[in-house]
């Protein structure tokens, strides 16, 4: 695949520290248009921005090939706290 494939660039095992978030994505379609909500799912926020750090070319110029005939329109990141023993960990430190 070329360097700037959207599969190579995202290649979670190629990061160092590795930049691992799970990922799932849905196309969608109504009156107004058409698109893809991804979702990303991880530990901190740390693997995800490494990811988009990549794909835009931050560190080596390459922009990642999938924004050649896409375009992101609006993010969000939201936290979910940990659960232990079924109850909520909401102090510092989990």
């Amino acid at each position: 695949a070329p360097q700037t494939a959207h599969v190579k660039r995202t290649a979670q095992e190629s990061f160092d520290p590795e930049a691992f978030v799970v990922r799932r994505s849905m196309p969608w379609a109504d009156a107004r248009g058409e698109g893809l909500v991804f979702l990303a799912f991880g530990r901190d926020l740390t693997a995800f921005e490494a990811l988009l750090h990549r794909m835009v070319g931050l560190e080596d110029g390459l922009t990642d090939a999938l924004f050649r005939f896409t375009r992101p329109v609006t993010h969000a990141a939201f936290w979910c706290p940990p659960v232990t023993g079924g109850r909520l960990v909401l102090g510092a430190g989990g």
